[in-house]
């Protein structure tokens, strides 16, 4: 096998195997997927799609044991260009502008090219807007002169307020509307996106990719590349290959949510018939939300990804198949439940505050119950 590329939803196996042809698709990787890769020895693993927050994602370690077999890896995109720029100096081979500007400190977050999409079935289809990819569009959009250089930076900053799923250049202009931009500069951009279209940087750098590896692999000698480093086998590591080396399926596919089939419910439940606990801490997790909403805190993606690890962690949703199930019994698809997992984050963040709020209360609510008893002290005198 000459080589094994990760993708979708930044070009579609569909579309990638026009230009490399010869190669093996296997979907957005998650952990696991490349050092499964690796042991099936190709001489190029190519990354620019993978998992962020409702699966745990491409792990460092199995790259570099890629590497260390001398395999070459590339990076591009999306995860790819996020793991080409931490390990660029290690070997692996990172290209197009998203990985450049990981690399040179312009973009530092993983939130910058995360998105949420469909499944395999239907194409990887992005349901949300990457921000590098906004980000680019915004330059062309100022290079045309439908907007002033100068307010970039505000639209960008209005468009990163955003949490990830629920980035769109409709979301982006709808707010534009209540935001210091002027609606003038709004309606240009409206006009210029519907003659022009988005600028999907992600694309054009994973086609970057796929010509590149397409190049090397045509002027390779097809030795092996020499690792310019020796792999530490940490226990973390050690552990993690132990599993996988011992998994039934080596060839496991990628995560697919499962399509919610669960009919629903008749009659939804109504506040009356909630059992009074799960009223309370229903009316605490939203007193939560609001303090967090008022405080203005945005978790990052990498505060996401840590919550999604400790969520799954803790209910042992230790495996894709696992996480589907849960998924599915649970009437979510990933989409909900990246807003899921933030609002926990956020939760989490800001329960104590709702609690003491509450508390305050309690004594209020007791007298306008008329069950508020107070007890004088006993006082003795002489």
């Amino acid at each position: 096998m000459s080589a094994v590329v990760f993708c979708g939803p930044s070009v579609t196996p569909e579309d990638a195997r026009a230009v490399l042809p010869e190669a093996s698709f296997r979907g957005p990787a998650g952990c696991g997927d490349v050092y499964r890769a690796a042991r099936e020895r190709p001489r190029v693993i190519a990354l620019c799609d993978g998992y962020f927050d409702h699966l745990p994602p491409v792990w460092h370690e199995e790259i570099l044991w890629a590497l260390s077999q001398g395999i070459r890896v590339y990076g591009a995109s999306s995860m790819g260009a996020l793991r080409a720029a931490e390990l660029a100096p290690f070997g692996m081979i990172g290209v197009g502008v998203i990985f450049e500007q990981y690399r040179d400190g312009l973009l530092d977050s993983d939130d910058e090219v995360a998105v949420v999409h469909q499944s395999e079935a239907h194409g990887y289809r992005p349901l949300s807007e990457a921000l590098v990819n906004i980000r680019a569009t915004l330059a062309r959009a100022a290079a045309d002169g439908a907007i002033d250089a100068g307010s970039v930076p505000r639209w960008v900053a209005l468009a990163r307020r955003s949490f990830y799923p629920e980035r769109s250049f409709e979301a982006l202009l709808s707010r534009a509307a209540s935001s210091e931009l002027s609606s003038d500069e709004t309606e240009r951009l409206r006009r210029w996106l519907h003659a022009h279209g988005v600028v999907n940087q992600k694309r054009l750098d994973a086609f970057a990719l796929l010509q590149r590896v397409q190049s090397d692999l045509r002027d390779d000698d097809r030795s092996r590349a020499e690792p310019l480093f020796e792999l530490e086998n940490t226990n973390a590591w050690h552990v993690l290959r132990t599993k996988l080396d011992h998994e039934q399926s080596p060839a496991a596919k990628p995560f697919i949510a499962a399509p919610r089939t669960r009919p629903a419910p008749a009659s939804p439940r109504t506040a009356l018939d909630v059992p009074p606990a799960v009223w309370a801490d229903a009316l605490e997790r939203s007193l939560a939300l609001l303090l967090a909403d008022s405080s203005g805190v945005r978790p990052d993606t990498e505060e996401v990804q840590r919550e999604s690890e400790t969520f799954r962690g803790l209910r042992g949703l230790l495996s894709p198949e696992q996480t589907a199930a849960w998924l599915a019994s649970n009437d979510l698809d990933p989409r909900d439940f990246s807003a899921l997992i933030r609002e926990e984050h956020l939760i989490r963040r800001f329960r104590a505050r709702a609690r003491a709020l509450a508390s305050a209360q309690i004594a209020n609510a007791l007298r306008l119950r008329g069950e508020y008893a107070l007890e004088k002290p006993n006082i003795d005198s002489d």
